[in-house]
């Protein structure tokens, strides 16, 4: 009996001294540069204020960070270059209590190993940086043309739409990755970003496999409050009002115009947002097709420099009606509709019914067509 229990006690030593219970972060740099540089680990990941951090300093090509954490966490490493404070490199993690190691390159790339999540998202990521490059390099390739003066019109649609195919590819590499596991860590900081570029069913969808610890982590509660407000400005919902100035300095409201009897389209816009300055020639076409047909336009500005939003106002000649609060109250609305980005169309029915959002360029002339031809 005695020999039993001493077996036993001996098999539990074992298995205790194989899980560790601290964690170890073993960092290591290729780039001369980054020596000297300072380190932070932030736990809780980019949707906590205040997440807890510690520091240290790169020394001989090598940084540390040690500790204990209750169970495995949402992460971030934070590499500051002291030549070039203002490009820091993130690095993602899930911190455990394990032995993990992240080496980062002379070009910035950075690699997570150590534990069974963290070599997850490193796998993603590596999938990842295949499209992401190929765009890059598609970017590049239209500054150069561009300096050259040798990019035609037609040459750059040809690009963009190639870039345009790597885009998409990196969206559903990207939605299918989180939503498979939606339940490690080393994806949370990911999560957000990816929720808001995508419908109201799939952000339900990529959080349909959560686990009752992933449901109380900020990231996840985050998207659900945007999930929750998507809910009440869905289509076949009612606009909320919104109430900001005209150019003249008269407070205007959303009601003032939606629900009178016409088509409303709400453009979300602001003068220094390249892709809404490239989506207005498709709005002015649509007012031009269809204004004496019953289609009105609000277009909601998020500027806060009100000569820029009135020299814009001016330089693209937008007949339609224009309201700004020209402060954070326009990050409030768009909040209030659930927006993450701009530009963003809503359309609203006659009744002032919400009866599609999100549409843009062909998209936007379809369902325009589909109403008044």
């Amino acid at each position: 009996m005695i020999k039993n229990l001493l077996i036993a006690g001996i098999a539990a030593w074992a298995l205790c001294s194989c899980q560790q219970s601290s964690y170890t972060i073993q960092g290591t740099v290729d780039p001369s540069s980054l020596e000297g540089a300072k380190a932070y680990l932030a736990i809780g990941g980019w949707s906590v204020d205040n997440p807890q951090m510690d520091s240290t300093v790169v020394a001989g090509g090598k940084y540390a960070f040690k500790g204990t954490v209750a169970q495995p966490e949402c992460a971030w490493v934070k590499l500051v270059d002291p030549k070039n404070p203002q490009n820091p490199q993130y690095i993602n993690l899930s911190l455990e209590n394990a032995k993990i190691r992240i080496h980062t390159d002379a070009e910035g790339w950075s690699e997570v190993s150590g534990t069974a999540t963290n070599d997850a998202y490193q796998r993603f990521k590596a999938a990842k940086r295949i499209p992401s490059q190929a765009m890059d390099a598609l970017r590049k390739q239209i500054q150069e043309e561009s300096a050259a003066r040798k990019l035609t019109p037609e040459r750059e649609k040809e690009i963009k739409a190639a870039g345009g195919k790597y885009s998409q590819e990196l969206h559903t590499m990207t939605f299918d990755s989180i939503k498979r596991h939606i339940n490690n860590p080393a994806f949370w900081n990911d999560l957000y970003v990816c929720a808001a570029s995508h419908s109201l069913a799939e952000q339900k969808e990529l959080l349909a496999g959560a686990d009752a610890r992933t449901r109380e982590v900020p990231a996840v509660k985050r998207v659900q409050e945007l999930i929750e407000t998507l809910e009440k400005t869905d289509v076949g919902k009612p606009f909320i009002d919104i109430r900001m100035s005209d150019p003249e300095g008269k407070e205007v409201a959303l009601s003032d115009y939606a629900g009178k009897g016409k088509y409303v389209l709400v453009d979300f816009w602001a003068s220094w947002c390249v892709p809404c300055v490239e989506e207005l020639p498709n709005l002015k076409a649509a007012y031009a097709a269809y204004k004496d047909k019953g289609l009105d336009i609000v277009g909601v500005s998020k500027d806060t420099n009100k000569k820029a939003w009135l020299d814009a106002i001016d330089k693209y000649d937008l007949p339609w009606h224009h309201m700004s609060a020209l402060d954070s109250r326009g990050r409030e609305v768009l909040d209030q509709y659930g927006i993450n980005g701009i530009p963003h169309l809503i359309l609203l029915d006659k009744e002032g019914i919400i009866i599609a959002r999100g549409l843009r360029g062909e998209g936007l002339q379809q369902k325009l067509a589909e109403i008044f031809d």
